[in-house]
């Protein structure tokens, strides 16, 4: 069996080069601050030591030991990711064995042979929309490899034929295959280690917590370590992006890599195919599973998520009029893209991963031969008893989930029922063509709405007037995106706009133009609006007018909505202190700005649970969480301590704010699109194209 050799690109290379360059960079600014901390912590310590010599009393051995605890404090955070390991959770994996799937492993053996890698230690599946390859990282395996472990998800499995499976796993295995490519793993190893230094710092903020507690003179010198490694942390994370950009450019090429190695085994169109289907099959399998995250209170879970998933799959397909072969989708990069009218190209400088587009682009441009075969089978079918293992990893899946009573499997037959019937109640009616999916419709003087114009219902919905839609999304979007450019948010020296290049100090010329553009526009859509409004008015018994006071609630409440949610933002930001070391003091003070935001956040609540619309929108679960929340005021911090579990609960009380707000404004929308077009005789009517 031929051996596959495909030679790194240049820019492979060279982005390989900057990585190492930016490490070698970034460690030697460490070992500087690493040094300096030692000198720190050996002079703490020499002068605790000699102030207890020499003034040998209560305060001053309490003082000595916490000035060498400062020093001591500083050298722990930057050797502590020396001795942290990332350790895969394998509780969510089912592992299978040649014996168990000979078929599986005949394909990695002969995977492996032809990529000349190592056949995986282990093999796992999982339950996702996923294949990859993993092991435990930790700083010490830079320099002792582990043996990785291949976990492939059934989500994906289920949603491709057998070579497009096939191609998935050679593209895993291709990032292990030749010794040129190892830089990678090893650059990797290095990321992660300094990432586990700069941000997991839970078990080093406990430390820091409990040192203070000790004693208030202790607090004093946990405080200034704090503020000092502050300061070290602000000083890496600045090298830490510079390392980390080089590495995600490293990690985008390694994926190009891997897809050529691939497509030269089995053929581009079955990775094509399978990387053009991945977003539609990951939203099939996560639209079964939030199904049944809303019928936890009902006590209902899946016999087989698969088969649902399967299901949901070829429903999305219709609903987006895909075509379908084998009972798969074919997707085309037209379909990815039919609602996006953005014309700005910003190239995602921290994307581990090239866009699919970008992806799929570049194997075309290979012009390898077709190698599909028309013997070709569900993948699902390669494995012994899968409908055994659909049932045993979907119980793994709801093993995580807490019910309060006896659970009732959902029959297949009744999962498509419900879920047909929710996806309609999610959606607004066909006949608006989803014009109403994209826009809001913004206020205007319903009086002022023309009756004597005659405009054609087909004429107000049509493909034109829908496009208009997603035009001003994108460019709305693209105007927040050049926003972020000119402030420096993202950090990026160029971008595309139109196919033309431009410097970052233009984005404010260019942001003007689209913000000029935006607003004839918008002038268009809402011109079209008072036009329907003034067509369906037209049509409504003069003895039972209701039209006018639909889009009047739904007026109403944008603005409504609107002070909710800037009030919700405060609320965020004034919790974004948790994330940071402070003194109790301070940390009390601003729970006081907290406690009073609370005030107005209950007042609202309070106001929603009166609105007509709250039956409707709520959950079980959420009218007891609102119930208990109300209830009483909740302590956050005491003891010098948080209640995590009271902040947690503080959080889910803001997601379910959050959550109603939408879908009352969502309901309400659809009430009124309802009702409007019951004035007319739909059958009648055919929007045109």
């Amino acid at each position: 069996m031929n051996k596959i050799t495909i030679e790194p690109s240049v820019s492979f290379k060279k982005q390989a080069a900057k990585a190492k360059r930016a490490i070698v960079l970034f460690v030697l600014f460490y070992l500087l601050i690493l040094v300096l901390s030692m000198g720190l912590t050996a002079g703490c310590i020499y002068a605790g030591m000699m102030l207890i010599v020499a003034f040998p009393k209560f305060i001053t051995i309490v003082l000595g030991v916490g000035l060498a605890s400062f020093g001591v404090l500083i050298f722990i955070f930057l050797v502590k990711f020396m001795f942290k390991s990332t350790q895969e959770d394998t509780s969510y994996l089912y592992e299978v064995t040649r014996k168990d799937q000979p078929e599986l492993f005949s394909i990695i053996d002969k995977l492996v042979q032809r990529i000349d890698t190592n056949f995986p230690k282990k093999v796992y599946l999982t339950p996702e929309v996923n294949a990859a390859v993993f092991y435990h990282t930790g700083f010490w395996t830079m320099f002792f490899p582990l043996k990785k472990n291949l976990k492939i998800g059934l989500g994906l499995v289920n949603a491709s034929t057998k070579e497009e499976l096939t191609a998935v796993l050679a593209h895993e295995f291709g990032h292990f295959s030749q010794n040129t490519l190892k830089v990678g793993s090893y650059i990797y190893n290095v990321n992660k280690a300094i990432y586990n230094m700069l941000y997991e710092n839970d078990s080093y903020h406990d430390l820091l917590q409990k040192f203070s507690s000790l004693t208030a003179y202790f607090s004093i010198f946990a405080v200034l370590a704090a503020r000092v490694i502050d300061g070290i942390r602000y000083l890496l994370q600045k090298m830490y992006e510079f390392v980390n950009k080089e590495y995600l450019g490293l990690s985008r090429e390694m994926e190009f890599h891997a897809d050529e190695i691939a497509a030269n085994i089995t053929g581009a169109a079955s990775l094509q195919t399978s990387l053009l289907r991945l977003e539609l099959a990951d939203a099939s399998f996560n639209s079964v599973i939030n199904f049944y995250e809303n019928r936890i209170a009902d006590l209902q879970q899946s016999e087989n998520v698969y088969e649902e998933q399967a299901f949901v799959l070829q429903f999305l397909a219709n609903e987006e009029d895909l075509s379908m072969t084998d009972h798969l989708p074919q997707v085309q990069l037209k379909d990815l893209n039919r609602y996006d009218q953005s014309k700005l190209v910003i190239e995602n400088q921290w994307a581990s991963h090239p866009s699919t587009e970008d992806r799929v682009n570049r194997l075309a441009a290979l012009t390898l031969p077709n190698m599909s075969s028309p013997e070709d089978k569900p993948a699902m079918s390669i494995f012994k008893e899968a409908e055994k293992i659909q049932q045993e990893l979907t119980r793994m899946i709801f093993k995580q989930v807490k019910y309060d009573g006896k659970v009732e499997p959902l029959p297949y037959t009744k999962f498509k029922t419900l879920y047909t019937e929710e996806y309609a109640k999610n959606s607004f009616p066909k006949f608006y063509n989803g014009y109403y999916d994209f826009k809001d419709i913004e206020a205007f003087e319903l009086s002022t709405a023309s009756t004597e114009e005659k405009v054609l219902v087909e004429e107000l919905f049509s493909a034109k007037q829908v496009q208009k839609t997603q035009v001003l999304a994108a460019l709305e979007n693209d105007i927040e995106q050049l926003r972020l450019i000119g402030d420096r948010s993202l950090k990026v020296k160029t971008f595309d706009y139109d196919g033309q290049k431009y410097q970052r100090k233009e984005s404010f010329r260019i942001k003007k133009q689209l913000e000029d553009q935006k607003a004839r526009l918008a002038e268009e859509l809402q011109t079209n609006d008072r036009n329907i409004f003034a067509h369906f008015l037209a049509q409504e018994h003069p003895t039972q007018p209701a039209l006018q006071l639909y889009y009047e609630r739904y007026f109403n409440y944008q603005k409504a909505f609107t002070e909710r949610y800037q009030f919700l933002t405060r609320l965020q930001n004034s919790l974004d202190f948790l994330q940071e070391t402070l003194p109790v003091d301070e940390i009390q003070a601003r729970f006081q700005t907290v406690h009073a935001n609370e005030v107005t956040l209950k007042n609202y609540l309070r106001a929603m649970m009166e609105e007509t619309t709250f039956e409707e929108v709520s959950t079980t679960e959420m009218k007891k969480d609102l119930e208990s929340y109300l209830s009483r005021e909740w302590r956050y911090f005491g003891a010098e301590a948080f209640n995590e579990r009271s902040l947690q609960f503080l959080f889910t009380v803001m997601n379910h704010f959050a959550y109603l707000m939408s879908r009352t404004k969502f309901v309400l929308k659809k009430q009124l699109l309802v009702y409007q077009l019951s004035l007319i005789q739909v059958e009648q009517v055919e929007v045109k194209e």
